[in-house]
């Protein structure tokens, strides 16, 4: 009898595990479930060719709309103002294009990035790397009391040898490409001389109190930005940073002007979707 209550229990336990795990299968979502198989080879290449076809005629149709726009820029009518910002923004960026393209064939250099480093930054590094001789130094000058001679003037050589400096050595939480800085200054095209931008911060790995903050700075030189980078204490004035670095650049970078260090902060949105409007001094969809 107790056999055949606790058979009688295990089957009904059974039946439940089978009944919940159909229901589970009959539950899983259609995306992630096995793609359907009647669909021919043939079949779902004319539909991935049809999405190509659409895709290139959609591309050729914003080409053309855009050729027509330019052309009306162009056509010497009286433009409003919206349209003659707009015009603006046309030939900046396509000085922005022709910039690339010097590079791309060797014209002209490839753009570098400005490292620039805070005073508390230097000087916290500098006293490391003083730490850093002085341990040596102790560690040598045990050393010689044992070694050979010939050990002891190769020793004598290290003693008073600085130790190397470890700024930019430090990992960042984000580095940006050439590309993202190429997209950054694109949508910035049409910024005047003397612009300062902000468009990305990163934290120091394994330094909670510094930063490091992304910058383009328009010029009037052989290249039409400075990529900077700026690594400081938290608790330092950005601003005077940069106001200070701006004074050690030769003023025919800007028109021969004194520049002022006014920071444009990003947009919220990306910048791939705006485009930095000078007239009004803000970022526009």
């Amino acid at each position: 009898m107790i056999f055949l209550i606790f058979s009688t229990i295990l089957f009904g336990v059974l039946v439940g595990v089978i009944l919940h795990l159909r229901q589970a299968v009959n539950h899983v979502p259609r995306m992630i479930r096995d793609p359907p198989t009647n669909e021919s080879a043939s079949d779902k290449k004319k539909r991935l060719d049809d999405m190509l076809a659409r895709w290139k005629s959609e591309g050729e149709e914003g080409r053309k709309k855009k050729e027509d726009r330019y052309m009306y820029l162009n056509s010497g009518v009286t433009l409003s103002k919206e349209e003659k910002e707009e015009q603006e923004t046309m030939y900046a960026k396509e000085l922005h294009h022709k910039e690339s393209n010097a590079m791309n064939k060797g014209e002209i250099s490839q753009y570098d990035v400005k490292a620039i480093y805070s005073p508390e930054v230097r000087r916290k590094e500098e006293e490391v790397r003083e730490e850093m001789q002085r341990r040596m130094e102790e560690k040598l000058r045990k050393e010689m009391e044992t070694c050979t001679e010939e050990r002891r003037q190769e020793i004598q050589s290290l003693i008073g040898m600085k130790a190397p400096s470890c700024l930019g050595l430090h990992l960042h939480s984000k580095t940006p490409s050439y590309r993202r800085w190429n997209v950054e200054a694109e949508c910035r095209a049409s910024a005047h001389v003397g612009t300062v931008f902000h468009w990305l911060t990163s934290e120091v790995l394994h330094q909670p109190l510094q930063e490091v903050t992304y910058h383009l700075i328009r010029v009037n030189g052989e290249h039409r930005w400075i990529y900077l980078t700026v690594t400081r204490e938290k608790t330092e004035s950005l601003k005077t940073i940069l106001a200070d670095y701006l004074q050690t650049l030769d003023r025919e970078l800007f028109h021969g002007a004194e520049p002022v260090c006014e920071i444009i902060e990003k947009p919220e949105l990306a910048a791939t979707w705006q485009t930095w409007n000078p007239a009004t001094k803000s970022f526009t969809i």
